[in-house]
């Protein structure tokens, strides 16, 4: 079973990279939850209009609790590119 999930998740790796929106990603830098590594990796191979990855220095898996004035400055810049 676990191999199945692995499977299924380097498959959405490689058929989910081509976007006709805007993709923004927004990750804590010690989220151990969602691999830091592996989402960069997945950015990298994304095609979208328009793209960007926002590392939160001093976050793990909830920015917008953990640095909440960052946070919202990410948003609303990304609001404004919109």
């Amino acid at each position: 079973m676990k191999r199945a999930k692995q499977l299924k998740l380097w498959e959405l790796n490689e058929s989910s990279i081509n976007y006709k929106v805007p993709v923004y990603i927004i990750h804590g830098k010690y989220d151990y939850q969602v691999s830091y590594t592996l989402s960069h990796e997945y950015f990298d191979k994304i095609e979208a209009p328009d793209k960007a990855f926002y590392t939160f220095e001093n976050s793990a898996h909830s920015p917008n609790e953990e640095e909440p004035e960052r946070f919202v400055s990410v948003v609303s810049q990304i609001d404004s590119k919109n």
